[in-house]
């Protein structure tokens, strides 16, 4: 089921920048200046408390998606408005309902996206970090 969700996230992606590749790092790790990240983003999934439903369970599991991207133009602010829509269109994509339609245990999405902020640092990376709550269906054997 997890890499069901993971394989969802990384379509979306796709969808919004397919140059974006997935750091292949299923935990969190600090970003700063001494590493070296571009064009990249992290899934980081979260604690999940199953609940049942007569013969189901559901289970809400948070996950976050960072998103990270170098600041190679002359003004900053490019970058910023650049990574800002790539935020909401992620998020907008993850939530479109005939998309879920097609998936397997996961049945519905929220999400929020937080504003870029620079990377602990390093005023030349961005970080864009966007909250997922995935709902997901399923029965155990």
């Amino acid at each position: 089921m997890i890499d069901e969700l993971r394989t969802f996230i990384k379509d979306t992606m796709k969808l919004v920048d397919p140059t974006l590749k997935w750091d292949g790092l299923v935990f969190d790790q600090d970003i700063n200046s001494t590493n070296s990240i571009n064009k990249e983003y992290k899934i980081i999934f979260g604690e999940v408390k199953p609940q049942r439903l007569d013969t189901d369970y559901r289970a809400n599991i948070p996950c976050v998606v960072k998103m990270y991207r170098g600041t190679g133009n002359a003004s900053i602010e490019k970058d910023y408005d650049y990574m800002f829509c790539q935020g909401i269109e992620f998020s907008a994509l993850a939530m479109k309902q005939e998309r879920l339609d097609q998936e397997g245990h996961l049945k519905n999405v929220s999400a929020t996206s937080s504003f870029p902020i620079p990377v602990e640092d390093n005023d030349n990376m961005i970080q864009v970090s966007i909250e997922l709550d995935l709902e997901v269906y399923f029965d155990v054997k």
